[in-house]
């Protein structure tokens, strides 16, 4: 339904006002230079505005407008005057674009909750130009009310700028940023997320390692030559002060958590600036581990059981034929030769640090440990001055440093690699020792003897010489 209500026009425009029914009235215009048909260029209803639409699209929003919007006019002519701060100038906006008309939640608040919330040009300098969205007015105490100033000189952290999405009805932020500086990045879409550092990351995230899509977040570097993807500075230091000479370990520069548990850290070394100062890496692990691969894939090996190496560099638990002798890692910190995310056939074995080891029968602090024979993964124990003289001499894995009087399988504490592996110089020394004093005690007991046997070889000569003696006497006669 539409009626002619009025019509004004000269040679080259028309205006028509036009009765839409139900409250709703139309102004159209038609070039008639042009020849083009009528344009609804403005529809009003009750509390409804439209532009450039027709009448049934004003049943969707108050103001409904078919085209593009400019808030604000283009400016040109003589240079404005505007203040001295460039960055916080009220001179430098253009229109603003605001928004109220919410609830109020307080007598004593109106509804724009005393907080500004508008976007707008801001023209920072020539061929400089910002788009502001504010949607925060910090306030302190007003009138017994609380205001949102934080004690820090920000916000409070309440007002925020959401980014999200619809879901049945419900609204999912995803992207925030709020007021006392923070940014969250919302995976979860839960409403009650609230950052707890200047930039947090929080969703869920699982899958295969070399899946890009499982992961939390992604630093993607598309640069062909050498790629540099990420750089953790500490700004705030004055490298001109020199009584800074240190990278203290109170420069924390990467901290790895498992909820609220601390697990491993990436700090400084305590070394001097431009010389050996650098980070250091911390973990509760305390072996460096390797994948090699098992003779037998289908062999279960646990941690702490002993393995012999062939020739080819494979391992089993049986040693009979092997070449050297290692355990399978209890909590490596680093694990190298790695085969990829499918390791099936491979073990992670030991090759330096603190281990736990299989071992059967009493162990003392200082004791070698060696395959028990059983190839069971199991080891047992000997003692610094036995073990130069054993037929395990060269299949010594590490050294125990704890005692157990437990007779039956139990994990022991040790050291493996390098020199724990080895008898040491002052064990060689106690065993030379002990060989001297053998062989003084073999010669002390060899001097005896001589003169021992000396002393009766004279008494067997003096009794051949008295008998010599009665001989010739008797044929004297």
């Amino acid at each position: 339904f539409n009626r002619n209500i009025a019509k004004f026009g000269t040679t080259s425009s028309e205006l028509s006002i036009k009765d839409y029914d139900q409250g709703r009235i139309g102004f159209l215009i038609k070039n008639v230079a042009m020849q083009t048909p009528e344009n609804e260029a403005l529809i009003l209803g009750p509390s409804k505005v439209g532009i450039g639409t027709v009448p049934d699209n004003l049943e969707t929003a108050s103001l409904v407008v078919n085209g593009d919007i400019r808030v604000g006019v283009v400016r040109s002519g003589t240079q404005d005057s505007v203040g001295s701060e460039n960055f916080d100038d009220p001179l430098r906006y253009g229109a603003k674009l605001f928004f109220s008309g919410g609830p109020r939640h307080s007598q004593d608040i109106e509804g724009d909750n005393r907080d500004d919330l508008f976007m707008a040009r801001y023209n920072m300098n020539p061929d400089e130009s910002h788009l502001r969205l504010n949607f925060s007015s910090l306030s302190s105490l007003v009138d017994s009310l609380p205001g949102d100033l934080g004690d820090n000189g920000y916000g409070n952290g309440k007002d925020k700028f959401t980014v999200g999405y619809m879901n049945g009805g419900n609204y999912k932020p995803t992207l925030q940023v709020h007021n006392n500086n923070r940014i969250g990045i919302n995976g979860t879409g839960a409403p009650g997320f609230l950052p707890n550092n200047l930039l947090h990351v929080k969703g869920p995230s699982s899958g295969l390692a070399e899946d890009r899509a499982s992961h939390l977040v992604m630093i993607e570097n598309t640069n062909t030559g050498g790629a540099n993807s990420l750089a953790i500075v500490h700004s705030g230091l004055d490298m001109n002060d020199s009584t800074i000479s240190t990278v203290s370990d109170k420069n924390n520069f990467i901290t790895f958590m498992i909820g609220s548990v601390v697990v491993g850290e990436i700090e400084g070394n305590n070394g001097t600036l431009g010389s050996d100062g650098g980070v250091r890496y911390k973990t509760g692990g305390g072996d460096y581990a390797e994948y090699l691969e098992k003779i037998d894939y289908t062999e279960v090996i646990e941690k702490g059981d002993i393995v012999g190496v062939d020739n080819s560099g494979k391992i089993s638990k049986d040693t009979s034929e092997s070449q050297q002798y290692l355990v399978k890692s209890t909590a490596a910190a680093v694990a190298g030769n790695w085969p990829g995310e499918n390791k099936e056939g491979y073990e992670l074995i030991a090759f330096f640090g603190q281990v736990k080891i299989k071992v059967r029968g009493a162990v003392n602090t200082g004791d070698y440990i060696v395959p028990s024979g059983q190839h069971d993964g199991t080891g047992i124990a000997i003692s610094p001055v036995d073990i130069n003289r054993s037929v395990y001499k060269d299949q010594i894995i590490g050294r125990a440093w704890e005692t157990s009087s437990i007779i039956d399988v139990k994990k022991v504490h040790a050291a493996v690699g390098f020199g724990f592996g080895l008898p040491s110089m002052k064990d060689e020394m106690i065993v030379l020792s002990d060989l001297e004093s053998e062989v003084v005690t073999l010669q002390k007991d060899g001097d005896e003897l001589k003169s021992h046997f000396d002393s009766i070889l004279k008494r067997q000569d003096d009794d051949i010489q008295v008998l010599i003696d009665e001989v010739n006497n008797l044929k004297k006669r």
